[in-house]
């Protein structure tokens, strides 16, 4: 069971206090038959600076969970926390839900679990409008997307998702198509025409997806992509070896290690706050990078050779330190595909969206609104 997105909007000032309390909490956790309060949730609360009525709003949400059948109170998920952003998770008996904390109001988003053949697929979603999937890269999970995430949904309903073995998904059992599971993504979440954002190994998952199922896909951006039929040059793979090794015969320290030592790959030394991140990202997905199973299914053909069929507005872009067989496909694709743009960022390398977070944003909402989307008024507007 999947929950529709909320529409409801609990006002939260500046100062944190809570109009009417009793009767907005109330309405709300009943409207979502979710929510919660436990101390540890409130304490979450405090923690992140809504400081007013501490105990009183913590006996008001375990009251209201006493009396409303429909409310269940189970223990909160672990809190993610991006700039200028903030998660506190909550839960129902079906899915489980967010509340994003902004500057200006509390906005109901949902998160939880997508059924896919022998598994489940971890998602957020927030915001309103038209939607957009963001498609994590080959190493780190959907949590890289957090700079984006808080921006872009400010404009678009957003969804992002952890593919099998990455995040809170769970690990593949057998043979699979993650062009299938996000064919799921979208069916379970009933998302009509979004655009697809893919970055590295997710950026050819969306390519690949909509050269099947391209009348399912409103537009398309793709930041340094993999590309099924490109013959790597045999430069990158030795300078790869490394972290190839680290993976099969090392530790989680060894890996951790040999990505950050590769120059294209890392974020530069000046951009530390995207270092430490990265590190964080690495770490958080090592378990599956040392165990990666051959179980993800390529579809035949090659996207190489079937580029010039894409006809979806599409964007490829690419950091300036990004390895030069990266930038090579971005010049393959975006000469191939009929009217596609293609944009090169400097002072960034492979992961572009960490190292220059502002214009990265800045380059895709700009393509997103030329491609007819109706963007919502930032949260700050309204």
């Amino acid at each position: 069971m999947v929950t529709q997105p909320g529409a409801n909007v609990l006002p939260v000032s500046r100062a944190g206090k809570m109009p009417n309390a009793a009767s907005k909490v109330k309405t709300a956790f009943q409207a979502h038959r979710c929510v919660y309060g436990s101390p540890r949730v409130h304490a979450e609360l405090h923690a992140q600076g809504i400081h007013c009525a501490r105990k009183r709003v913590a006996r008001l949400m375990l009251g209201t969970c006493d009396s409303s059948p429909n409310v269940h109170v189970i223990a909160p998920l672990p809190r993610r926390v991006s700039q200028g952003h903030r998660w506190l998770p909550i839960c129902s008996s079906a899915t489980s839900a967010l509340i994003s904390l902004t500057a200006n109001g509390y906005e109901m988003g949902t998160a939880g679990f997508i059924p896919v053949t022998d598994g489940q697929l971890y998602y957020e979603r927030d915001g309103r409008g038209q939607p957009l999937v963001l498609l994590h890269s080959g190493g780190l999970h959907c949590g890289e997307w957090d700079d984006q995430f808080a921006v872009f949904s400010r404009h678009y309903l957003v969804v992002r998702y952890d593919r099998r073995g990455y995040g809170r998904s769970q690990m593949p059992k057998q043979a699979f198509s993650p062009v299938q599971d996000l064919h799921a993504v979208l069916t379970g979440l009933q998302l009509v025409k979004p655009a697809l954002l893919g970055f590295s190994a997710g950026g050819g998952i969306a390519l690949d997806f909509v050269l099947t199922s391209h009348d399912m896909v409103r537009a398309l951006i793709l930041v340094g992509p993999s590309l099924s039929g490109y013959r790597g040059s045999q430069a990158r793979q030795q300078e790869l070896q490394p972290l190839w090794n680290a993976m099969n015969h090392g530790t989680i320290d060894d890996v951790v290690e040999a990505w950050m030592k590769d120059p294209a790959v890392a974020p530069a030394p000046e951009h530390l706050p995207a270092r430490q991140r990265m590190r964080e990202l690495i770490r958080d997905n090592a378990h599956w990078l040392m165990r990666h199973p051959s179980f993800s299914l390529a579809l035949p053909p090659p996207a190489l050779d079937r580029l010039t069929t894409v006809t979806v507005p599409t964007l490829v872009i690419a950091g300036e330190r990004d390895a030069s067989d990266n930038v090579d496909i971005v010049r393959i694709i975006a000469d191939a595909i009929p009217g596609a743009e293609s944009v090169i960022i400097a002072r960034a390398g492979h992961h572009v969206n960490l190292e220059q977070p502002l214009e990265f944003n800045r380059v895709v909402l700009d393509f997103l609104s030329r491609q007819m989307f109706t963007a919502l008024q930032t949260w700050g507007d309204t």
